[in-house]
């Protein structure tokens, strides 16, 4: 479920629908005009909202390219794709 939601925020935000702008968004600093009836709010994107999408987009990136360099044709395959090591995720590396 959880990659499914991943899925779903990460393609919202390459095809720019706004639900997925509007999740990622944090809000602060909201100030209202009770004159003209209208309010300012911040909107930021923190760090982590950013870091983590790209994280996990780099990693299944490489390992989409490491599946095709294994099994595509011989005809275009790589010698150094058979030499790529496995691919091991920040969160496995910071365990061992």
């Amino acid at each position: 479920m959880k990659l499914i939601a991943w899925w779903q925020l990460l393609s919202g935000l390459s095809h720019g629908k706004q639900w997925a702008f509007v999740e990622l968004m944090e809000r602060s600093d909201a100030v209202a005009d009770q004159a003209n009836q209208s309010a300012h709010v911040k909107i930021t994107s923190s760090a982590a909202g950013i870091a983590l999408p790209l994280q996990l987009a780099v990693e299944t990136l490489e390992c989409a390219l490491r599946l095709f360099g294994r099994r595509s044709k011989k005809t275009w395959n790589q010698p150094e794709d058979a030499s790529e090591p496995e691919t091991v995720s920040y969160s496995e590396s910071q365990a061992e």
